[in-house]
């Protein structure tokens, strides 16, 4: 998607920005933080939708958001489904170590090549 031109809109008509970096994470951005990072433009990202399967190499998936509000609205209103599929303590594991490898300077390296 031409996420410069959704962002420009966004500045205009100031609408709730939600971007699925499910093919990107890890995959783009200086730190693997997907397309938004590597244009630039997270901060004008609302909530990002990733996943844990593809570069991760676990399995689940997760929402962020730098907003407290959006937060306690996602945790507040999505309780069935947060603690209906919560993931196994060895699989947050992996994704965590998984992750924290791929935002490392040898993954940063990495993706540069």
């Amino acid at each position: 998607c031409d996420l410069k031109e959704i962002v420009s809109l966004k500045k205009r008509f100031n609408f709730l920005l939600v971007v699925d970096e499910a093919h990107a994470t890890l995959v783009l951005g200086s730190k693997g933080g997907g397309l938004a990072q590597a244009l630039g433009l997270s901060q004008f990202v609302d909530i990002t939708v990733g996943t844990l399967s593809k570069a991760v190499g676990s399995f689940g998936g997760f929402i962020v958001s730098q907003s407290p509000a959006l937060r306690s609205i996602v945790l507040n209103k999505g309780r069935s489904v947060i603690y209906s599929t919560a993931l196994p303590v060895a699989q947050v594991r992996c994704a965590i170590e998984n992750i924290e490898a791929g935002m490392s300077d040898r993954g940063c390296e990495l993706r540069r090549r």
